[in-house]
């Protein structure tokens, strides 16, 4: 998992940069204008519309918000896998930048197929879980 960049790996590193910093500039200004994205998007869900029970990613918006504004246990009652998602991308960002910063001397956070896999699990066993206790015990996590 962890490695030193090679030539393509450089090329991520620089891409990887701006990505990063977009996001941190991106969530201040969602902070400091206080704009919530349950506000702007107001949708609805066609998977619970017409099948009756939640998707996986029911919830998503929700958790986004929640982690926004740091509460992240209810971040994680709304949606783990939006936790989960951006823990794993904020600790391959960290690493980048400080393999970038300290030209190589601490090696770098390489994502690789599990990765992604697991974030896939953690969307299906929340789809099971929610729509099991709605539809046995009636309760309504969020």
């Amino acid at each position: 998992m962890f490695k030193t960049l090679n030539k393509l790996n450089q090329l991520k590193v620089k891409i990887q940069l701006p990505i990063t910093f977009l996001m941190i500039v991106v969530w201040a200004l969602l902070v400091i204008f206080n704009i919530k994205p349950t506000q702007i998007y107001t949708g609805h869900c066609y998977f619970h519309d017409y099948l009756g029970v939640f998707c996986p990613g029911c919830g998503g918006t929700r958790a986004f918000e929640s982690m926004l504004y740091f509460h992240f246990l209810t971040s994680f009652i709304y949606n783990p896998a939006v936790i989960f998602t951006t823990a794993v991308l904020l600790f391959s960002s960290i690493s980048y930048i400080l393999y970038f910063i300290t030209r190589g001397r601490i090696l770098y956070f390489e994502l690789d197929i599990r990765f992604p896999t697991s974030i896939v699990l953690v969307f299906i066993i929340n789809f099971f879980i929610k729509n099991l206790l709605v539809l046995y015990f009636g309760f309504y996590v969020f």
